[in-house]
């Protein structure tokens, strides 16, 4: 019908586990282990089959697919695969569905990354949340700041899915100047889009906020183009 021709649709699938919680986390459950990654692999599998047929599931074409976290990126390379491939046999995925992979520095090795580009991922997604080694390790991260930049240039040099970065302001220990330092960072690199949020409890949102309105305005207006017109990019 006309109705359903415009009727556009999102899935989201969240991997319940990381290696570690960071700071502030409300998706963590419990820490990964090799064995979790084809037991959720294989009942996430599973679930979309037995969906399948339901109107719930089998409607209108899904424009998107997001996995988040949890940390996804933990999965073993043939789990991502093997959830990628099942999710266009049992969903109904658009010809253009944008497939979004939320990745964690850690971790994330180069059989990874390419079983995720051959299962169809079109954007990463790494919530690096500072590029600053103290504030990064303070918040939970576990590698440097270093380390995020290197892989965020290798996932660029692919050229076959959109890089994003997400950044938060209000983060223990990040000062005006790391803030700053942050967005400078972040102009530098061939990145396709950006996230910035706050963090932290709500308590210290206010100072948090004033911290993001002290940076300056022409380099936060930089940021906003940072992507082509025909990328996804935005602050939120």
């Amino acid at each position: 019908s006309a109705a359903s021709d415009v009727y556009k649709r999102q899935a989201e699938v969240h991997a319940p586990f990381c290696e570690s919680k960071c700071d502030g986390c409300g998706c963590w459950q419990h820490a990964y282990k090799e064995l979790e990654s084809r037991r959720w692999a294989d009942a996430l599998v599973r679930e979309m089959a037995a969906w399948a047929d339901t109107h719930a599931q089998a409607g209108a074409p899904i424009q998107a697919l997001r996995f988040g976290g949890g940390t996804p990126s933990a999965l073993e390379p043939v789990d991502i695969l093997h959830v990628l491939a099942k999710a266009r046999q049992y969903l109904p995925l658009s010809n253009d569905c944008s497939i979004e992979l939320q990745a964690r520095v850690h971790g994330f090795s180069e059989e990874k990354i390419e079983a995720a580009l051959a299962g169809g991922v079109t954007r990463f997604v790494l919530p690096v949340r500072s590029f600053s080694t103290e504030v990064r390790q303070a918040a939970g991260r576990l590698d440097a700041g270093e380390a995020a930049e290197k892989l965020l240039k290798r996932l660029t040099e692919y050229n076959e899915s959109a890089v994003a970065v997400e950044l938060n302001f209000g983060l223990p220990g990040q000062s005006l100047e790391v803030w700053t330092a942050d967005l400078e960072r972040a102009c530098q690199l061939p990145l396709d889009g950006l996230i910035i949020r706050a963090a932290g409890e709500p308590d210290i949102l206010g100072e948090a906020a004033k911290t993001f309105r002290a940076a300056d305005p022409a380099l936060m207006l930089s940021l906003i183009h940072i992507s082509e017109p025909t990328r996804r990019s935005y602050i939120s």
